[in-house]
């Protein structure tokens, strides 16, 4: 797996992230991204394939990924 690695459409990239997943035993999702119409508010001047769904994307590993961080301070106020 490459950091960067680009594809020609949307189905390569569904077909490779298929691929990967049954040949090294992970479960993949979608952990941010943004779609071809958000990409274009944000850089005008760039012209973007429109037959591409999402601009940019990151998957992550069901188990790995970010670590989760709560905002909790962990007391209960007011508890009787």
């Amino acid at each position: 797996m490459e950091i960067g690695k680009k594809f020609s459409s949307f189905e390569d990239v569904q077909r490779w992230i298929d691929d990967y997943q049954r040949q090294n035993y992970v479960q993949l999702y979608v952990s941010d991204s943004r779609t071809i119409a958000a990409a274009q508010k944000r850089l005008p001047k760039r012209q973007l394939k429109a037959d591409l769904k999402y601009y940019q994307m990151t998957y992550a590993s069901v188990h790995g990924g970010r670590k989760y961080k709560s905002a909790s301070s962990g007391s209960r106020p007011h508890q009787q």
